[in-house]
């Protein structure tokens, strides 16, 4: 067995900016992959990302290493390329103008490409430009249409009319001929190729077709120089993705997954496409140094290899990368398919030949998945030194993920070293090293390592976790006792297949484990806890609010990444915090500084004040227990409990300056007796997004549980008409929710 250590989080919050097919691409969390790296090697060490998935981070990485970047996909391979130079709006400008003279016959190609989109408003009748169509799944023609009217000013959505429809029947004469043409680009002749380029040509209305294939027509006659050939292509690419009906309608940043059809699409003015991505391609410029494998920087930048890795390991250079880094995508078909058309059509068959090889499969499963990695993974391997540190990170986490990498990985003589999680929609970051000799797999209880995985992981948290969760933390066990494959053959034998049954199998055992929040028998939907625990431990997210109290009490003004640090130094591995949790903590104790920029404590949640405001309400629950009719004991919890021989408790109330509600979980519950939590009214958010986010806690608060404000309680105090009926008809009369509430008319009597 070997040592896998916690690793100390490195967080960051995720780039919601544009950027040019970014939701294919795996999530970017800025600064992550270079402070991950910063803990291992020297900047302008020599570095091999060998997928090259997420352009952002390889120019992230290139700023401070000489990175090697190995990329098989042309469309990204594109990306890194051109983004890594610095392109301006004129650049963009002046290939417009070359666009410009242009003829299709004796008319503008300009001209004739807009006038694909014309339409006729429905107030004043001009000829107009529309914006966008709209389309049922499998019509042929759209049922509306947008645009915005120069001369009247109506805008929005109408239906279409017959002369639109027309117009389109009009185009889709001309349609076969562009249909074959396409086909013919991006065909390899076999049948699974033909059948798949048709299914992708299926995808794009006709006037897209035929858009696209006029233009890509007119630039194959250009002669462009190698900057506006480059520019044309990346303008190329925003229509081939705006262009196909797997868009939904309402609009969303959600990413095709596969080749099925949305219930409603829109079919955009692929001109204005254009003329809009010009400036999301010139944001996008990230310029960096920037040479052909095998030339190599000399100072920080990136060496791009367009290929396989295993042609990579062949043209082998003399000096060795020290470290691997890696972003491991998801393998959606959507994606790959279309990069390997999209491909063919821009830069020819012959040019995209290494790629068009997917066109052959017709899965993206995740065992293709993870053989891929392993042939990347083992042929990377073969470029460093042995006992080299290689870390990756798992954007979009997910069981079928964490399968492919670990396996992989194993499969590739990878030994796993450390690993900590945030979240389980939060990047898995991950370190191994390369092996001299690595060890056989071992014969173990596969089942007794999975159950202990998930019980350690759970009780470490003290709280419900996703299958999502546990199963990396499962996956990290099996690693760490050498029970997953250490080559290809066992990677494409029976232990993959033996160790999901396994799994499967432990979290089907209700004598171990508790489904929450689900109503599927499905294990990665809702959440997971132990069925059996004589002693619940101490929630984590309890645990890190009293740390990040602690440490404002210690240093009133701090910067926000100075705490996120703090706390992921202290709580690693699976306990990890995230971004969004530390915030919301922050902000319940906390106010930014808009000169510094810097959190500052709240003055009312000095400790002495808190401590204060804590005994007072304690004072106030006892007295107003008293004038009840109430026998009051305890100090903290307080029992108002009833008179005479039976004594039973009604009421138990609990005073707390913190939202640490996760204590709530370790309460035996009394028969009849109604539970109330009373807290600062600044902690509402921070206690309704702890329960939200613990199926648990939602599972015990939801009968005989009140939460009580301290506002609140010093108003019921202060009534003179105080009864039981009045007490038990206002105790929710106040209550917590994400937005904080404000005070009821009835207490400012």
């Amino acid at each position: 067995m070997s040592e896998i250590q916690p690793l100390v989080y490195v967080s960051a919050a995720r780039d919601e900016k544009q950027f040019p097919l970014s939701r294919y691409l795996p999530p970017y969390y800025p600064g992550m992959a270079a402070r991950l790296l910063r803990r291992e090697i020297t900047p302008s060490s020599l570095i091999l990302d060998p997928i090259g998935s997420s352009p952002r981070t390889v120019f992230e990485l290139a700023a401070e290493y000489r990175v090697i970047v190995n990329c098989n996909n042309p469309i990204l391979a594109f990306l890194i390329s051109f983004l890594s130079k610095s392109t301006s709006i004129s650049d963009f400008q002046a290939a417009f103008a070359e666009l410009s003279t242009l003829k299709r016959g004796k008319e503008r190609l300009e001209e004739h490409l807009k006038s694909l989109y014309i339409t006729r408003c429905a107030k004043c009748r001009q000829e107009v430009q529309a914006e966008y169509f709209l389309y049922h799944r499998g019509d042929s023609s759209p049922f509306a249409r947008s645009y915005l009217c120069p001369d009247c000013g109506d805008n929005g959505q109408k239906p279409v009319t017959e002369e639109d429809l027309e117009r389109l029947v009009n185009l889709q004469r001309s349609y076969p001929m562009h249909r074959s043409r396409a086909l013919e680009w991006a065909s390899t002749g076999t049948d699974d190729s033909i059948k798949l380029v048709n299914d992708v040509l299926n995808l794009y209305p006709p006037r897209a077709i035929y858009f696209i294939f006029t233009l890509l027509n007119k630039l194959d006659a250009m002669k462009a120089d190698a900057s506006q050939e480059a520019i044309f292509d990346a303008l190329s690419i925003s229509i081939l993705d705006a262009g196909h009906s797997l868009n939904p309608w309402p609009e969303s940043e959600e990413l095709p997954r596969s080749l099925a059809q949305p219930a409603d699409y829109i079919e955009r003015n692929l001109w204005l496409v254009m003329e809009d991505a010009a400036v999301e391609w010139v944001k996008a410029a990230r310029p960096v140094i920037v040479t052909t494998w095998p030339e190599v920087p000399d100072q920080a930048g990136l060496a791009l290899h367009r290929g396989r890795m295993r042609e990579l390991v062949v043209e082998k250079h003399a000096v060795l990368p020290t470290a691997i880094f890696s972003t491991i995508p998801r393998p959606y078909a959507a994606f790959w398919t279309f990069s390997a058309v999209w491909s063919a059509w821009l830069w020819g068959k012959e040019n995209a030949a290494g790629f068009l090889g997917i066109l052959e499969r017709r899965r993206f499963d995740w065992s293709w998945h993870s053989a891929a990695l392993q042939s990347a993974f083992s042929s990377a391997s073969k470029l460093i030194p042995k006992e080299s540190p290689i870390l990756a990170l798992l954007p979009e986490p997910s069981s079928g993920l964490s399968n492919a990498v670990f396996n992989a990985a194993s499969a590739s003589a990878w030994k796993l070293t450390g690993i900590a999680c945030a979240d389980d929609s939060l990047p898995i970051q991950c370190r191994w090293t390369s092996e001299t000799h690595p060890p056989m797999t071992g014969k173990a209880n596969t089942q007794r390592i999975i159950r202990d995985a998930i019980r350690q992981t759970l009780i470490a948290v003290g709280e419900p976790q996703s299958y999502t969760f546990l199963h990396a933390g499962i996956m990290a066990a099996l690693a760490g006792h050498n029970c997953l494959p250490k080559d290809l053959v066992q990677l494409r034998g029976d232990i993959t297949d033996q160790i999901g049954k396994d799994v499967a199998a432990i979290f089907a055992e209700a004598k171990f484990l508790r489904h929450l929040k689900s109503a599927s028998s499905d294990p990665e939907t809702g959440y997971w806890w132990l069925a059996q625990l004589a002693q619940l431990p101490d929630s984590v997210s309890d645990r890190i609010e009293k740390s990040l109290v602690e440490y404002l009490q210690q240093k009133p003004q701090v910067d926000f990444m100075e705490v996120v640090d703090n706390l992921c130094t202290q709580f690693t591995g699976f306990q990890s915090p995230s971004f969004q949790e530390v915030t919301t903590i922050l902000s319940s104790y906390a106010k930014v500084d808009p000169g510094t920029g810097k959190w500052l404590l709240n003055e009312h949640d000095e400790l002495d004040k808190r401590a204060q405001d804590v005994t007072m309400i304690q004072r106030l629950i006892s007295e107003a227990g008293a004038n009840l009719g109430y026998v009051v004991s305890g100090e903290n919890p307080i029992d108002w409990n009833e008179q005479g021989e039976s004594g039973t408790t009604a009421y138990r109330l609990f005073t707390s300056a913190t939202a640490g509600v996760g204590q709530l979980a370790k309460m035996p519950a009394l028969a009849g007796c109604q539970y109330v939590y009373l807290f600062p009214g600044s902690r509402a958010v921070l206690i309704k997004s702890r329960i939200d986010e613990n199926p648990l806690l939602q599972e015990i608060t939801a009968e005989k549980w009140h939460f009580l404000k301290f506002r609140t309680m010093r108003h019921l105090a202060l009534r003179t008409d105080l009864s039981r009926e009045i007490w038990a008809l206002l105790i929710d009369s106040d209550p917590i929710s994400l937005e904080e509430t404000t005070q009821l008319s009835m207490f400012n009597q």
